[in-house]
């Protein structure tokens, strides 16, 4: 069986912008995030739905995201009860977020009164963002995992740091 080819993308984790060190991980989210965010206002308006709802939306997907994706990730190792790791700067994961997202988004629409109709503007530009984003792990090289201890035809094969 052939090797798969390996694309190697040379380009640092992060890079500095005056006095800000910004991650090409963190930079793609927030361009997703925004292009998701325009999008879904141009969807609601050409289906004449209040663009209002989801601004709010916006703002509590980033925060929930971020509460979500911190809480879930020092569950999963173990460090949720060390209160000097709860604010650190690194260590997320993209389930916990999408998950206090979802729940947070599910209660501010039953809530406001807004429903089916701003979520569906919502779940049509999700992909596009959640696209957007990876892309940033791409570039850092952060979604290529560890080889398949089993062997099977079927198993998809990543290439390994």
């Amino acid at each position: 069986m052939a090797t798969p080819a390996v694309i190697t993308i040379d380009i640092a984790p992060s890079f500095e912008v005056g006095p800000l060190t910004l991650a090409w991980h963190g930079l793609t989210i927030a361009l997703g995030v925004l292009i998701g965010g325009l999008l879904a206002g141009r969807f609601a308006r050409s289906r004449g739905l209040a663009v209002e709802p989801l601004r709010v939306i916006g703002l509590l997907v980033v925060v929930s995201a971020l509460v979500g994706g911190r809480v879930y990730y020092l569950a999963e190792t173990g460090r949720l009860l060390e209160p000097s790791q709860w604010f650190a700067t690194t260590g997320f994961t993209f389930y916990g977020g999408f998950i206090m997202a979802a729940v947070t988004i599910a209660i501010y629409l039953r809530r406001s009164g807004h429903g089916g109709a701003h979520l569906d503007v919502c779940v049509a530009v999700l992909p596009l963002g959640v696209a957007i984003g990876r892309i940033g792990d791409v570039i850092t090289a952060s979604t290529t995992e560890r080889r398949a201890t089993f062997s099977s035809r079927s198993a998809t094969r990543i290439p390994t740091r």
